[in-house]
């Protein structure tokens, strides 16, 4: 008797809301994933997020105009391989039943709009209209493309192979010039002392003091110290990125320069995070305070007596 009930479920998951239902084991769209160079996001009362892929490698255009998360977008393209569990004709479907009338989430592939509309009341699938076709899926990528837009952006500060010639912090300053790089001192003589104010209650937090002997050449500091310092800064990845909070408030700012030009950053240290606003974008990069203090300290050989 068991059997026969989950049985009789089964087939009710599987063929409702409608009579001309297909079980489908092929793919929902005949879309290359490799030929995708296109995206759009709609959701309502959100502002729509555009990408493109140039070269290769995926930008956002809207509301952002930055590279992308490119693992995270890749993840969104699956959806042309996604498989079907059934299909239904829109045209013998009631598309109110499956919230498909006002989709919650439009996600068009080049030139082909995915309708997202509800789920089934029992496996939890959601139903996805393509053309004249809703089609049954394994729910995993409409939460993909409901994430804020700042979560599609690259968590990195420069772009993939981005060269740093200069890099101004707090303390002192890097430039490359005719080959080698040289530090300049900022500040005081013996440093530049660094506090962060928090805007929510405007409380001081502890300041930290960040000391580089002012020299005219590095010879007092190893190339391998100066090249891990710079990687900081090119390839440290944020924990998350999120809208820029301006509620928060700092007394520092830094400029990374690069063949493109010079881009502005505002850094401060709240008591678990080390945080990279870019005021320009409207974004803010958190990373832990470990590599926080990893990109603002540069490591000197002790000189010899």
């Amino acid at each position: 008797m068991l059997f026969l009930i989950l049985a009789g479920l089964i087939a009710l998951a599987v063929y409702e809301p409608g009579n001309n239902i297909t079980p489908v084991k092929n793919l929902i769209s005949s879309i290359d994933p490799d030929k995708v160079q296109h995206l759009r996001l709609q959701i309502p009362e959100r502002a729509d997020v555009t990408l493109t892929k140039i070269e290769g490698v995926w930008q956002m255009l809207t509301p952002y105009t930055v590279a992308a998360n490119q693992q995270r977008v890749r993840q969104i393209v699956k959806i042309v391989q996604a498989k079907g569990i059934a299909t239904y004709p829109v045209s013998q479907t009631d598309i109110n039943q499956l919230q498909l009338d006002a989709p919650g989430l439009i996600l068009s592939v080049n030139d082909t709009p995915f309708l997202f509309g509800g789920t089934d009341a029992l496996g939890g699938s959601r139903y996805v209209q393509i053309g004249d076709t809703i089609h049954l899926i394994t729910d995993r990528y409409s939460h993909l493309a409901r994430v804020d837009a700042s979560q599609l952006v690259m968590p990195t500060l420069l772009s993939k192979g981005a060269k740093i010639t200069a890099l101004e912090l707090p303390a002192f300053k890097l430039i490359l010039s005719d080959g080698q790089w040289r530090v300049e001192q900022n500040g005081q003589e013996n440093g530049v002392t660094s506090g962060v104010t928090n805007g929510e209650n405007n409380s001081r937090i502890e300041p930290e003091t960040r000391k580089v002997e002012a020299r005219n050449t590095l010879q007092n500091i190893n190339p391998d110290h100066l090249q891990q310092f710079l990687d900081q800064w090119r390839y440290a990845r944020a924990f998350t990125v999120q809208v820029l909070d301006k509620n928060l408030t700092n007394t520092q700012t830094i400029h990374i320069t690069t063949p493109s030009g010079s881009v502005q950053y505002s850094i401060l240290n709240t008591n678990d995070e080390f945080i990279v606003q870019r005021h320009d974008l409207n974004l803010q990069y958190h990373f832990p305070l470990s590599t926080g203090e990893a990109m603002l300290t540069l490591e000197q050989t002790p000189t010899r007596q």
